[in-house]
């Protein structure tokens, strides 16, 4: 579960299917707090969080804080914050809330890295998602992946189909659609 939040999907794939594993990775630090507290409060035992950001790189990134949205935490950097249909001025927000962190440190991680058994992948992470993709690239070609559920925009999901890699994975039977 890339960009676990508080951990809704998590919850319910671990408590669907107890005998199996599920990782959560969620790199901003309240809601990792939350995502941990949400699986003790669930009692399970079958699932490992990693508090980090699925990146091209094993080195430290930077996740741009949204202040209208705890789940709206991304690797892009964004010049206005958005919740909705409500959108502001990130400057103007960040000079009149000066105690405002708008950046947070993190360790990366690359799918490649986690994904070396069968398995199946959510991926909610606020316009990072070709960032991620190409982070597992050859986990995915591999086949190691019965399914994959990317959540994104329409400029999101129309980067990832632009993406060069995006013909290899349609090849390997993933279906690149919108709902």
């Amino acid at each position: 579960d890339v960009g676990a939040h508080l951990g809704v999907f998590t919850v319910t794939i671990a408590q669907a299917f107890p005998g199996r594993h599920v990782i959560a990775l969620e790199p901003l630090t309240a809601n990792f707090l939350g995502l941990e507290e949400n699986i003790r409060l669930s009692g399970l035992s079958n699932v490992r969080t990693i508090n980090a950001a699925v990146t091209e790189s094993t080195e430290s990134v930077g996740i741009y804080v949204n202040p209208l949205n705890d789940g709206g935490g991304s690797l892009i950097e964004s010049t206005e914050y958005r919740t909705g249909d409500v959108s502001i001025d990130g400057a103007k927000y960040r000079a009149r809330y000066t105690d405002f962190v708008a950046f947070e440190e993190v360790a990366g991680l690359r799918l490649d890295d986690l994904i070396v058994t069968p398995s199946v992948l959510k991926i909610d992470v606020e316009g990072a998602e070709v960032i991620v993709l190409k982070s597992g690239f050859n986990a995915l070609k591999s086949g190691l992946v019965d399914l994959m559920v990317l959540e994104g925009t329409r400029d999101t999901i129309g980067q990832v189909r632009s993406e060069e890699h995006t013909s290899e994975l349609q090849s390997q039977a993933y279906l690149v659609c919108r709902h």
